[in-house]
């Protein structure tokens, strides 16, 4: 939770959570997904009866109900050794008495600090220009949030005054959310998908995230001897971006939401598509077909690997997607810009598009 305070153009508290944790006892692999679902009201239907083809980058239809606070909660109380208040002290202080920015924080703020606006702007930068590597960061009202959220866990983000001053400002900005979205909203157990990679085992959660397109490019370049070429070999970066381009290209022609109804399926898991997929690759020469262009809007993720002394392992992304940094901060006593950031870049919403933005339902993830 701490990321949010030192990384606030990268994660925080109105993001996404994804976990897939090892449990060293039993031996057993388990995921949890912690992304945000579409407004109950909102639908593709709808949009295009405004005259929308996409969801806009900088449209309130496109953020989702952030699920990384429910996710930590259950993470903590499920798995944790210490109470959430312990958790997030190191954050709550942080946020209090300021953080250090380094380098790679205030090139970001460099890059995508011109996108801030009103209380955004207020809140996310040091006098109204961005915050240099080496000065100091803080923010009493994410501190304030915290402090709510501590002794009361999800329940305080999604049913108290951090939840109305989310809802009140992203409807004043267009949006569709309402409070029953935030009461609504639980992190969702779910079974890890495995795949073989030359004698190991690769483990993803399942769609909404892009795990499986992860294995399947694995699977694509098993069919070549990688090994042979040197890392930063022509040859070999060829065929990575070759095998990238193909499996985010099936990608797109899959929904992201099983359990909005539309099942998962397994054909990217086949042997057969990755043959296929890999007979299309010209080592002398790249491709034609692009993909779309969601795949540019964010490259980028925050992504955290811990192991304990008992060897309990949990591998987490804990994400804002597309860095808006703030946009439509609201100026309330607990204005926390980062609650309205989680944003799905990739919710579609042209009939027909498999992809399409369904109500209450979960996007494919831009940087999972």
């Amino acid at each position: 939770m701490v990321l949010g305070i030192c990384e606030p153009p990268m994660t925080g508290l109105g993001g996404d959570v994804f976990a897939i944790i090892h449990d060293p006892a039993t031996g057993s692999v388990s995921g949890l997904n912690g992304s945000g679902r579409a407004p109950a009201a909102l639908d593709a239907a709808r949009l295009r009866e405004q005259g929308h083809d996409t969801i806009r980058l900088d449209s309130s239809h496109g953020v989702t109900v952030p699920g990384a606070v429910d996710a930590f909660d259950r993470l903590v109380s499920t798995r944790g050794k210490m109470s959430l208040a312990e958790v997030l002290a190191p954050a709550i202080h942080h946020a209090e008495n300021g953080i250090p920015v380094y380098h790679r924080t205030a090139l970001d703020w460099a890059t995508f600090g011109d996108r801030l606006i009103g209380p955004g702007r207020t809140h996310f930068t040091d006098g109204g220009k961005p915050y240099k590597a080496g000065s100091r960061f803080a923010s009493a009202p994410q501190a304030a949030a915290l402090r709510l959220i501590a002794p009361d866990g999800a329940e305080a983000f999604y049913r108290g005054e951090i939840m109305e001053d989310i809802v009140v400002t992203l409807r004043a900005h267009g949006g569709l959310h309402r409070a029953e979205d935030f009461a609504n909203t639980t992190a969702t157990p779910v079974d890890p998908v495995r795949r073989g990679y030359r004698g190991h085992d690769l483990v993803e959660l399942p769609p909404n995230t892009q795990g499986d397109t992860a294995q399947l490019i694995a699977a694509i370049l098993e069919r070549f001897d990688i090994a042979g070429l040197a890392p930063d070999s022509a040859a070999r970066i060829h065929l990575q971006t070759e095998a990238t381009r193909l499996a985010y290209g099936v990608r797109n022609m899959f929904p992201s939401d099983p359990v909005s109804g539309r099942p998962y399926d397994e054909t990217l898991l086949s042997d057969a598509l990755a043959d296929r997929l890999a007979a299309q690759i010209d080592p002398k020469k790249a491709g034609t077909a692009a993909p779309r262009p969601a795949e540019a809007l964010h490259r980028d993720t925050v992504y955290i690997t811990v192991v304990d002394k008992d060897r309990l392992a949990v591998s987490l992304i804990y994400y804002v997607a597309l860095r808006r940094l703030g946009q439509e901060a609201a100026d309330r006593p607990v204005p926390i810009a980062e609650m309205i950031l989680s944003m799905s870049a990739s919710s579609m919403i042209s009939e027909g598009d498999r992809m399409m933005l369904l109500p209450d339902t979960r996007s494919i993830t831009p940087s999972s």
